[in-house]
């Protein structure tokens, strides 16, 4: 009985509760997909996003993804990587185990902030991830207001 009590739902549930907060999208907005873009895709790179001083960094783990075959795209503050990696399996034979890494196309739509400048956005990709530097706006960077009294 007593090992029953010490799994019951109710010892759980702040933790689940906590840890579904945790993961939720709504709580990441720049995160968020604008579409759910799992069902463009044969599979999703890993995406860091970090809101630095003058602009916004993404970065993509594209392993032997070619930088001819990505597309980035910002329009209307929706950031589009897409592209495709090569199949690079052989024969299944005898020496076959198991394929892990994910090929065919790819997409990630993430949604940035209005500050986001997307006349100036920069992209290059070296050893495999994609960095997408974004420049914040100067017309729309957050300004501290002086309060009259």
């Amino acid at each position: 009985m007593r090992n029953k009590e010490l799994h019951s739902e109710h010892s759980v549930a702040p933790f689940q509760r906590d840890f579904d907060r945790l993961f939720d999208l709504r709580n990441w907005p720049m995160l968020r997909p604008e579409k759910d873009d799992s069902s463009f895709a044969d599979w999703r790179p890993a995406v860091d996003v970090e809101d630095r001083d003058k602009d916004y960094l993404v970065r993509a783990d594209l392993p032997g993804v070619e930088p001819d075959d990505i597309e980035v795209t910002l329009q209307d503050g929706l950031l589009t990587i897409r592209g495709a990696r090569n199949d690079e399996r052989s024969d299944t034979g005898p020496g076959h185990y198991s394929f892990e890494r994910s090929s065919g196309s790819f997409l990630r739509q993430l949604a940035l902030p209005d500050a986001a400048d997307s006349d100036s956005v920069r992209a290059r990709c070296k050893k495999g991830v994609l960095e997408v530097r974004v420049p914040k706006s100067e017309a729309r960077k957050a300004r501290k207001i002086a309060i009259e009294s």
